[in-house]
């Protein structure tokens, strides 16, 4: 791992030199970065990016005396992690100048961790330079699958999946990146065992697509696990139901009963009736089921994480405008349409 650590310089009020005014960053890594930057400017947080600094070239990235004491910055490079601090801004792929660091997503934007920069108390002008320090040695690799200490081989046991990305959020006040598969949702915690990197690169993947996870299990619930997550890796052409998983994103309304509403995100959905929230299910699709007559497949095994009693539906129609399911315990047909 790269870590990018800084040299600084400050200057105060009153005092020549030929520094340019405002925040200045220097790029001494070894290769071109990427910079975004993050600071308040009234009761405002504002983001902006993205300076391309070379190696051994800088650029300022805030203009004018400073009047700020803290500010927050990203240096992004091909194939290099960066590990911000806990400091969150929305940001976006292109150029972007953004108020406010909350509902990114909901605004069409991403959301990326930054570090923090302590300019002191009477700065007008400051200079950051980023070097490349030198990646630590791998820890010894463990084989026992059960030994003693930290790391590898120190919970429940491991694991190997082809899993369905749901995303990355935050959730009474614990923040995570999801999966689910083999009818399981797997939660990756910040600030647990998973190395922070790897959650930072699946925090703007798309929801719904596969991936190759390994790692260990830490603790189980009734159909959720936590999970130490050790490699990851997207799996083109892993998920036998893309296609079919894609056309039913979204929001639903039942063609004979418009109250009840359901909405589909990646593999969980949300059931509505009259505006009123009726229960969160996981979503499983597969080839057949229990329930199903043999070749009636491929099936929808929804699951309320409450009392975790499995339902099974053949899917009839999913194309971008109808949904159609058979729920094999009576034989009746559910019927959707887009809102």
């Amino acid at each position: 791992m790269t870590y990018v650590l800084i040299s600084a310089v400050a200057i105060g009020l009153g005092v020549a030199g030929a520094a340019q005014a405002g925040l200045e960053i220097c790029n001494e890594t070894g290769r071109s970065r990427s910079l975004a930057v993050g600071y308040q400017s009234g009761d405002t947080w504002v983001s902006s990016g993205w300076w391309n600094i070379d190696d051994g070239s800088c650029g300022t990235v805030v203009s004018g005396d400073l009047e700020q004491r803290y500010y927050y910055y990203r240096a992004t490079a091909a194939d290099v992690p960066f590990d911000g601090e806990d400091y969150w801004f929305c940001t976006s792929p292109q150029v972007f100048n953004i108020e406010g660091d909350e509902n990114c997503a909901a605004r069409g934007f991403d959301r990326s961790d930054f570090r923090q920069v302590d300019t002191g108390e009477s700065a007008t002008q400051y200079k950051l330079t980023l070097v490349d320090e030198p990646a630590p040695p791998a820890p010894e690799k463990k084989t026992d699958p059960l030994p003693s200490g930290d790391g590898r081989g120190t919970y429940v046991e491991t694991f190997s999946d082809l899993l369905i990305f749901q995303g990355c959020t935050v959730d009474d006040g614990s923040e995570y990146c999801a999966f689910h598969g083999n009818g399981w949702k797997y939660y990756a915690y910040y600030g647990g065992p998973t190395p922070r990197h790897l959650l930072d690169r699946l925090y703007n993947q798309p929801v719904g697509a596969a991936f190759h996870v390994s790692g260990e299990i830490v603790s189980f619930g009734d159909i959720s696990m936590e999970v130490m997550v050790d490699s990851v890796t997207i799996a083109p052409g892993g998920d036998p139901f893309a296609n079919l998983r894609a056309a039913m994103q979204g929001e639903w309304v039942s063609t004979d009963d418009p109250a009840y509403k359901i909405e589909i995100h990646g593999s969980e959905m949300w059931e509505f009736h009259g505006g009123s929230f009726l229960s969160n299910l996981f979503l499983q699709i597969a080839d057949g089921c229990d329930a199903a007559p043999q070749g009636r497949g491929p099936v929808l095994i929804e699951t309320n994480p409450e009392d975790r009693e499995p339902l099974c539906y053949g899917i009839a129609t999913a194309t971008t405008t109808r949904l159609e399911l058979i729920y094999f315990g009576r034989g009746n047909m559910l019927r959707f349409r887009r809102p």
